[in-house]
């Protein structure tokens, strides 16, 4: 009970100057508030980077050659073959223009089968992707995206529409949304996806530029069971296996380099609220001098003051975190509208904040506490302070 009565005694301390505290509380909170927010947003940015990499292939990897060896489509059957429960899908990739009566786009063409569909993570809009079929009968087919589909076609239904594509004239059977890969194409050129046999009848390309791979377990197995097939076959070594793994650690590395960066701000201004709080009970030790003696002479022990101000520095501490926690939803709520992310308060961040600010002031408290405790009743007491 004596310790409680010494924490209510700190509390109505607090209360008695009221102003005092809210400055010294104030500080605190930006503090608290600005490692809340910079944590939730922080934590919200790495996770949308991570959703726009998952739509380019996290789990998929890009075969293509770099040697005398080209790669076939007898290369995409070996490999179906030799590793099963994989998907190989084969790829010629070209530019020509997409034209209408009306209108004319230059496009990236993509030769590939109804393979890519079951690999890539793409939303049809409309209509169709390749089918089986479309390879077998050479069937001059094509699924082009959506902003291509707005530009040849304005107000209409694509489906069904034809357009020419280089010197080829071609079917719409579907129309996707756009979605832009670092390894699809080097630029925003839109594309349109045509079965590989049309695409070989049209420009007479026999080999391959790429071979785009899903397979369960590792990317680094199954990289290394693509080379080794590949390598086999051929007798060769000039066979490059990507993926995009090496570009998500980048951006969690650079991500959390910036989280830590801006946290240290955060803790800066922490410590710099910690300091306030340290000045604030050397100033009240100064103005309580006669109440510590008179407490001492009535026999209140060195410990008694000394946890007195220790909790008056936890308290602003607490404090310092509950308006901390309002600061933050807002900082949050405004640096996620400025950053364009969904971000929301996380939970954790929120209790580590508030243990933070109450360890923060509690270490700073302490200096003022001893020297508190230290203080002679007999001189105490005679101090006109």
């Amino acid at each position: 009970m004596r310790g409680l009565d010494t924490a209510l005694q700190a509390f109505y301390s607090l209360l008695l100057n009221r102003m005092r505290t809210l400055l010294t509380v104030v500080g605190l909170s930006v503090g608290v508030g600005a490692i809340i927010a910079i944590g939730s947003i922080g934590y919200a940015s790495l996770d949308e980077v991570q959703q726009e990499l998952n739509r380019f292939g996290v789990d998929r990897l890009w075969v293509s050659t770099s040697g005398e060896d080209p790669l076939s489509l007898a290369d995409v059957s070996l490999l179906d073959r030799q590793l099963p429960g994989g998907s190989f899908c084969p790829m010629l990739y070209g530019s020509a223009a997409a034209s209408t009566q009306e209108r004319s786009k230059s496009v990236e063409i993509v030769g590939t089968t109804q393979a890519y569909a079951e690999i890539e993570n793409f939303q049809m809009q409309s209509g169709r992707f390749l089918r089986p079929e479309d390879e077998d009968r050479g069937l001059r087919v094509a699924v082009i995206e959506d902003l291509l589909a707005d530009f040849l076609f304005p107000g209409q239904d694509p489906v069904g529409q034809s357009l020419h594509i280089g010197s080829g004239l071609y079917t719409v059977v579907g129309v996707m949304e756009t979605s832009y890969s670092q390894f699809m194409n080097s630029g925003n050129t839109p594309k349109a996806f045509v079965p590989l046999s049309a695409f070989e009848q049209q420009y007479g390309v026999v080999n391959l530029n790429q071979i785009v791979a899903k397979m369960d377990g590792t990317l680094q197995k199954a990289a290394s069971s693509i080379r080794s097939v590949l390598s086999a076959a051929h007798g060769g070594q000039g066979y490059t296996v990507s993926s995009m793994e090496g570009q998500i650690q980048s951006a969690e590395r650079i991500m959390g380099i910036f989280r830590m960066v801006l946290l240290c701000v955060g803790a800066i201004c922490m410590l710099t609220g910690g300091i306030g709080v340290m000045n604030v009970l050397l100033a009240s030790l100064k103005e309580r001098r006669r109440e510590i003696g008179v407490r001492k002479a009535l026999g209140a022990k060195d410990r008694d003051i000394a946890w007195q101000f220790v909790c008056e520095a936890v308290l602003y501490g607490f404090l310092g975190a509950c308006l901390g926690l309002a600061l933050g939803r807002l900082f949050t709520q405004v640096g996620a509208q400025l950053v364009g992310v969904e971000a929301a308060v996380r939970l954790d961040l929120s209790a580590a904040a508030i243990l933070f600010s109450c360890s923060v002031s509690l270490v700073f408290g302490v200096y003022p506490a001893v020297r508190a405790s230290k203080v002679p009743p007999v001189l105490a007491m005679r101090s006109q302070l």
